[in-house]
């Protein structure tokens, strides 16, 4: 019985990095829809310790961002990264590789890392 042991331990595809497979994803960027340019992106924010927020809030009934904190860490990145910055109106796509609206909002609340897959409907140009 000792065989069955050792080989339960072993799950397939654990030793796939997600990190790796969500950036991987993101890459593949499908030729956007006539009419407006669409974007879809991945970035790495940190907090810089436990008293920050991500200051980031989504409707509930969908992945949509309904707000940016003035002052919170997803401001701080918006203001260095303004080609990825994460706004008003743009949709979460995951959060930490997880993509129910309930995950994501936890992994916001809870983590000190998170990796974003942003789907952006870019502007019209003028």
């Amino acid at each position: 019985g000792q065989q069955f042991e050792a080989n339960a331990d072993r799950q397939e595809g654990a030793e796939d990095d997600p990190e790796a497979r969500v950036i991987g994803a993101a890459q593949q960027g499908d030729p956007p829809a006539a009419g407006h340019q669409e974007e879809q992106f991945t970035v790495k924010i940190t907090k810089p310790d436990g008293s920050h927020n991500f200051g980031l809030t989504i409707f509930d009934s969908e992945s949509m961002i309904s707000g940016v904190e003035g002052g919170g860490v997803v401001d701080e990145w918006n203001k260095q990264n303004e080609t990825q910055a994460i706004l008003y109106g743009d949709r979460l796509l995951s959060v930490n590789g997880k993509t129910s609206i309930d995950e994501m909002k936890q992994e916001l609340e809870n983590s000190q890392t998170i990796l974003v897959e942003v789907h952006k409907l870019a502007k019209m140009a003028k």
